[in-house]
């Protein structure tokens, strides 16, 4: 279907162009176009995983398992996006599709620490790897790039940072790679260097709702209540039906005690047709 494949290529354009709601509207179109074309669902769940639409994820995953014979990173990913939302025991039974568990209805707690320095070994192992290749390819972007989710993973947001500039000294393209700087600074509560990073961003990228979303949760981490509600109705202002933005400005007004406003929106989240796939 070259209509669902034009459609497809403009959502990848406005994903490097960190324009996130809005390709995730162009990758939906795409699908209801083409249901089963694994390429596109592929593509689509992982980035519904990097972008935290974890309940959407979840459900690609199990529609796209069925489907593929590499089915270990997608039990990954499901099990990841799983607990997540909380769904510990769903969670294990997707990673025992991958690992050797034990655990009882219980007591999860020691499944998911083994399950913990189980991956963290992978990552080590994986690493020494990737660096390896490195040596002998300095320049392989492509290699840099799957150490910076490596480290990422492996929760060394040092050397990811590092990575990650390194990439972008090569090629200040790449948008997801900043995006991915200054969450790994967020995540460390490095928040006025991550700000930083999300406000060079926008500069760059005005018309990116997702940005402002993101710039208005660090905000209210940093306390920063009136500055949060700016980005937040700023992103909506660009992108009025994202539900994730709703929700949190409804959140956030909430706490300050404009309750009238905030029920409104509240009352205005639509569904987000997370079983629409």
């Amino acid at each position: 279907d070259t209509n669902a494949y034009e459609i497809f290529r403009q959502g990848i354009e406005q994903e490097q162009t960190l324009q996130i709601f809005e390709a995730r509207d162009l990758f939906r179109k795409a699908i209801e176009s083409e249901p089963s074309n694994t390429g596109y669902l592929t593509h689509y769940v992982w980035f519904l995983h990097y972008h935290g639409f974890n309940e959407e994820a979840v459900n690609v995953f199990i529609k796209l398992l069925p489907a593929t014979d590499e089915k270990g990173f997608l039990y990954r990913g499901l099990g990841w996006n799983q607990r997540m939302l909380g769904r510990l025991k769903d969670s294990l039974n997707s990673y025992q599709n991958v690992f050797d568990l034990q655990f009882s209805d219980e007591n999860f707690q020691p499944a998911f620490e083994k399950i913990r320095w189980l991956l963290h070994d992978e990552n080590k192992q994986k690493i020494k790897t990737l660096k390896q290749k490195l040596y002998y390819t300095p320049n392989d972007l492509s290699l840099k790039k799957e150490l910076l989710n490596t480290y990422l993973d492996q929760g060394e947001t040092d050397s990811a940072i590092q990575t990650g500039k390194e990439v972008l000294s090569e090629d200040s393209s790449d948008k997801f790679v900043h995006l991915q700087i200054a969450r790994a600074l967020l995540w460390v509560g490095k928040l006025q260097q991550s700000e930083q990073e999300y406000r060079m961003l926008i500069n760059e990228l005005p018309e990116s709702a997702f940005l402002y979303f993101e710039l208005g949760v660090l905000l209210d981490k940093d306390g920063r209540t009136e500055e949060s509600l700016k980005a937040l109705e700023k992103s909506l202002s660009i992108y009025p039906d994202a539900a994730v933005t709703k929700r949190k400005l409804a959140e956030v007004l909430t706490r300050t005690g404009n309750y009238e406003k905030a029920g409104k929106t509240a009352d205005d989240i639509r569904a987000e047709g997370n079983d629409r796939l």
